[in-house]
């Protein structure tokens, strides 16, 4: 407690939660990722059957620390909320779009995702072997042929809208095309 209670309240305020949290963790992508995951699993075990009361109560939290903290720390503190929500999503959107499960996704994968998008009229005009080749570039930055999931997440918390409801409304869409190639190869395989 005494080391995370800097203002020396006697209470950890979010913020200050935060802040330690953020300097605890690993700062290379790959350890970094598998801790948030385990955070994110423990959190889903924990909270399962809560998220609303939950999201009230994180609401309300955020509300106390906003009228304790200046508007910077205000600032920083949901600047760091926001990017644990996009990890969390994108990691999500991941482990969907990884069709075979190998724990990365291929440039085939890649195909079949961007081809269901354009089926599914979430995006216009044919989806290219070349226009595939082209974002497979730009998303496995260590040229292994796959895209791993920081090299997915880096990429798409990058390129995607700021804000959280046209996020939102992307990572649907690429949940829904996800589900849909998923559901295509189980048919194909039967």
């Amino acid at each position: 407690l005494l080391s995370l209670d800097t203002d020396g309240s006697g209470d950890v305020s979010r913020l200050e939660f935060l802040r330690a949290f953020d300097a605890s963790l690993p700062k290379e992508r790959e350890p970094f990722d598998a801790t948030i995951e385990q955070f994110l699993r423990a959190a889903k075990v924990c909270n399962r059957g809560k998220r609303e009361s939950a999201a009230a109560a994180a609401a309300q939290e955020a509300a106390d620390a906003s009228s304790r903290a200046s508007q910077t720390e205000a600032a920083e503190a949901a600047a760091a909320m926001d990017r644990l929500y996009r990890a969390q999503r994108l990691g999500e959107v991941f482990s969907v779009f990884d069709l075979d499960h190998g724990g990365s996704i291929t440039e085939d994968e890649l195909f079949e995702l961007g081809s269901e998008r354009r089926r599914l009229g979430q995006a216009s005009g044919p989806w290219t072997r070349e226009m595939n080749r082209r974002l497979m570039k730009k998303l496995d930055t260590d040229s292994t042929g796959a895209v791993s999931k920081s090299e997915f997440c880096d990429y798409f918390a990058e390129s995607l809208p700021k804000e959280r409801e046209p996020f939102d409304d992307s990572m649907e869409q690429f949940l829904r095309a996800a589900k849909a190639c998923g559901r295509r190869k189980k048919e194909a395989a039967e």
